[in-house]
């Protein structure tokens, strides 16, 4: 701590008070000094938001991406499901005729196409 003389009343004071503690004279460099801490501090808190704001952008950004990739397997699920179904109905009606298979594996494929139609159709909406 240096000491400083008032400029008011000459006395000396610490050149960290804000005010002459004799004549009450204001102390402008430490008043300067007071405030640009206090702005440094202001800077400091709204750049530590602007971190934080960032990392959580970043984390919906790779969230979103994720639900993106988790989406277009879904689709494409969805569609090779009903046409796995078409498949199996042609391979049913071919077992069918050769007399190899029964009329249940006719009707489990078209109960499989129905079902996979109907998750295709859901999911494209």
């Amino acid at each position: 701590m240096a000491l400083m003389e008032c400029y008011e009343c000459e006395a000396e004071i610490s050149d960290k008070a804000l005010s002459c503690p004799h004549c009450g004279a204001p102390n402008n460099k430490a008043i300067e000094q007071q405030e640009i801490r206090q702005n440094i501090s202001d800077v400091e808190k709204k750049l530590k938001s602007l971190v934080t704001k960032e990392k959580e952008i970043e984390s919906q950004k790779s969230d979103a991406k994720r639900l993106q990739s988790t989406l277009g397997l879904l689709c494409i699920g969805a569609l090779l499901l009903p046409l796995c179904g078409m498949v199996a109905i042609v391979i049913s009606i071919v077992m069918l005729l050769d007399g190899r298979g029964g009329l249940g594996n006719l009707l489990v494929s078209i109960l499989f196409t129905a079902i996979g139609s109907t998750i295709w159709m859901a999911s494209m909406s």
